[in-house]
């Protein structure tokens, strides 16, 4: 089934109505001394555990937030915002900066006509990313700053911001595959880990896990056949080899030499490859198509991976 992308757009000069939206979109917000002139305007689309927002503001002088249960960064592409987090620190953020808002911490903003694009994201979505891509079990993640670790490192996150804001509301998009949706929320939680202080940056040694044996990984090689065309985790294929995530991934490095989210993109692309051999050239498969159906979000990248593994472009191997 698929995934719908639900769009919508919105402006308003009226304090209360933008109160109400901004509160329903991010977090509870009050408007200590409203400027004059307010123009809120906001073009969103979003899925069940990711949203992004194009928003513009006027005159707005303060802004007082409660604390959100989302995990909201906004790359600024126009203006001037001043935010205070408390413990968590405060930022001055301008044209081509990025911040990010911690779950559950109340903030200040002073906001001077300012364009951005916001990034919602489920924080226990994100910590089942992290969880694969790095062992951290999703309770312990938690972001510790509202800036990002460097400016190059912010300015890589408004990249990723922008690639999701297309895949999002490019032509066609009213829906996305389950493999395309998941790979989006991967490439958003691996950015935002990357680019943002938080736990899994400063995580402590871990005891390697204990022998694993050739059955228990069949049991997740096999799994992973079966299930390779299903949004899977690293987590469901543990569960399904009868041992924790961190215990697989040292079984993979021990007698693959990969990882297992390695493995189900190899497996996605041998999949991508078979179809592509066995589809008619004039008929309803296209590359984009086959690429879409295995998790490929990317043409570009899904061309350059499948090339470097056949020796060739998917295009010649589908007209051949």
């Amino acid at each position: 089934m698929e995934v719908p992308v639900t769009r919508f757009s919105y402006a308003s000069d009226s304090a209360d109505e933008v109160w109400d939206l901004v509160s329903r979109l991010y977090m509870r917000v009050r408007f200590p001394a409203p400027g004059t002139g307010l123009r809120y305007a906001v073009d969103s689309a979003a899925t069940g555990s990711l949203g992004v927002d194009l928003a513009r503001c006027s005159a707005t002088s303060g802004v007082a937030a409660e604390g959100s249960d989302q995990l909201i960064l906004l790359s600024w592409l126009q203006g001037r915002v001043s935010m205070d987090f408390g413990r968590y620190g405060g930022a001055v953020a301008a044209e081509g900066d990025s911040s990010l808002y911690v779950p559950g911490a109340p903030g200040l903003f002073d906001m001077d006509d300012y364009v951005g694009l916001a990034v919602r994201l489920s924080p226990d979505e994100v910590g089942r990313a992290v969880e694969d891509l790095t062992g951290l079990a999703p309770g312990a993640l938690r972001f510790t700053s509202v800036r990002p670790v460097s400016t190059a490192h912010g300015r890589l996150w408004g990249v990723t911001a922008r690639m999701l804001w297309e895949e999002l509301t490019g032509p066609g998009r009213e829906a996305l595959t389950p493999l395309v949706h998941q790979e989006l929320v991967n490439a958003a939680a691996a950015a935002v880990v990357s680019a943002f202080p938080n736990t899994a940056m400063t995580r402590g040694y871990v005891r390697g896990p204990g022998y694993v044996g050739p059955a228990t990984l069949r049991r997740a090689l096999a799994y992973v056949d079966a299930h390779a065309s299903l949004p899977i985790t690293v987590a469901d294929m543990a569960d399904a080899a009868g041992v924790s995530p961190a215990t697989l991934r040292a079984a993979f490095r021990r007698h693959l030499g990969t990882t297992p989210s390695a493995h189900l993109r190899r497996v996605r692309l041998d999949a991508a490859h078979r179809d592509l051999v066995a589809a008619d050239p004039a008929g309803a498969d296209t590359v984009a198509a086959v690429a879409t159906r295995w998790g490929f979000r990317s043409p570009a990248r899904f061309e350059d991976t499948y090339r470097a593994q056949f020796g060739c472009p998917p295009g010649a191997t589908l007209r051949r």
